[in-house]
């Protein structure tokens, strides 16, 4: 168990790394097809982006009559993870 939270961990370290760089890398391209004015892209190398907008529709409890969300909402359940390494202090 030990050996797979420490993979975990260093694994989850270099994901958010690459993630940090990949927001990056989405902004530039973003950046360069607005500028250009394009909403898609190819390069020789075989490389394509796609700039599209999308819309969602939501609803918040603050806006909707009590009696309303009670009687349409759904409650799902789910799991979630949390592993961290602990302080400790010698």
């Amino acid at each position: 168990m030990e050996e797979y939270l420490e993979k975990y961990l260093l694994t989850k370290e270099k994901i958010q790394e690459n993630t940090k760089r990949m927001e990056i890398y989405k902004k530039k391209i973003k950046q360069y097809m607005k500028h250009e004015n394009v909403s898609s892209y190819t390069s020789k190398q075989g490389f394509s982006a796609q700039l599209k907008t999308l819309h969602k529709s939501v609803i918040q409890k603050k806006n909707v009559p009590q009696d309303i969300w009670e009687k349409y909402s759904t409650i799902t359940p789910y799991d979630i993870l949390f592993i961290k390494k602990k302080n400790i202090k010698t």
